[in-house]
């Protein structure tokens, strides 16, 4: 990930974890290096891959747009507000029972800074209930972002968007799916952990260092971590 000066950047990735112990630190970790000038780094996790059969297979489709804002394109047209989610229903493209949904998000046209961020929707909870403490998107005020992302479905197989801070137009693009079928590694998707955020220790990462390394939250068997 390229980061800018006085900027919140995103990105998202699919590590490998360790395999073994080393140095003190456990298997299952993962590093993250810092190279320039001292930054603030998050990491959050989406999900993870395994060889057990509990988890899902993933099925890539042609990118289609879910939903559009500006448009009323899959949603009411108009900015959503912050302090509300917006609920996305894939389904047509994905099929019942999928798991979890690949998706690009853009915010676009905010009015101030904030961040959204993708979690499943649970009909029994009013939208927006719930939220967990991650960020899928960073933005700032008339800055146009996207990030990718694996978001877990609820129980009705629909996902939801939280907006927090300012209100802004939400572009989605569903890229592929996950079924619980799977053969080889096998992808679980999480609502949402923070497995690091150096803003709450007294000093940013200098440059070039790695941050205390962080058992990644996943089985012992997990190979890769989608964050």
């Amino acid at each position: 990930m390229q980061k800018v000066a006085n900027q919140a950047v995103n990105n998202a990735a699919i590590v490998r974890v360790s395999t073994a112990a080393s140095g003190g630190t456990p298997g299952g970790s993962i590093d993250v290096l810092n190279q320039g000038d001292g930054a603030r780094i998050i990491v959050d996790l989406q999900g993870y891959f395994t060889t057990a059969s509990s988890g899902g297979g993933f099925t890539p489709l042609n990118p289609q747009r879910l939903v559009d804002t500006r448009y009323g394109t899959g949603a009411a047209q108009g900015q959503v507000q912050p302090g509300t989610a917006l609920v996305v229903n894939p389904a047509g493209p994905v099929p019942p029972g999928a798991t979890a949904v690949v998706v690009n998000i853009s915010v676009v046209h905010p009015v101030a800074n904030g961040y959204a961020v993708a979690y499943p929707y649970q009909p029994s909870a009013a939208p927006g209930a719930g939220y967990p403490p991650t960020a899928t998107v960073n933005f700032q005020v008339n800055q146009d972002v996207d990030n990718l992302a694996q978001v877990q479905l609820g129980s009705d197989g629909r996902f939801q968007i939280y907006v927090a801070g300012s209100a802004t137009d939400v572009v989605v693009d569903l890229q592929g799916y996950y079924t619980s079928n799977g053969s080889s590694d096998t992808f679980t998707p999480v609502t949402g952990a923070r497995l690091a955020d150096t803003r709450t220790t007294s000093n940013p990462l200098i440059a070039r260092s790695r941050p205390g390394r962080s058992r990644c939250g996943e089985p012992a068997r997990s190979r890769t971590t989608a964050a």
